[in-house]
């Protein structure tokens, strides 16, 4: 229901339903475009895990959850 995606030049960009504001694009809105995440932008992201439809969360390269 939810996609993001980390560009080569480390922008992430969101799209889906955003339920209770999954993409973290700082609304609730659905969105069937990629809209950028700015919290998660330029970081060293290398892995996302959806975590039983109640959050995801993003992992850096450097072992930082986000």
């Amino acid at each position: 229901k939810e996609i993001l995606m980390v560009m080569k030049n480390k922008m992430v960009y969101a799209m889906g339903k955003n339920f209770n504001g999954f993409l973290g694009t700082g609304d609730a809105n659905s969105t069937l475009y990629p809209r950028k995440v700015d919290a998660l932008c330029k970081k060293n992201i290398k892995t996302f895990a959806y975590g039983n439809g109640s959050h995801i969360l993003a992992l850096t390269n450097e072992g930082e959850v986000c």
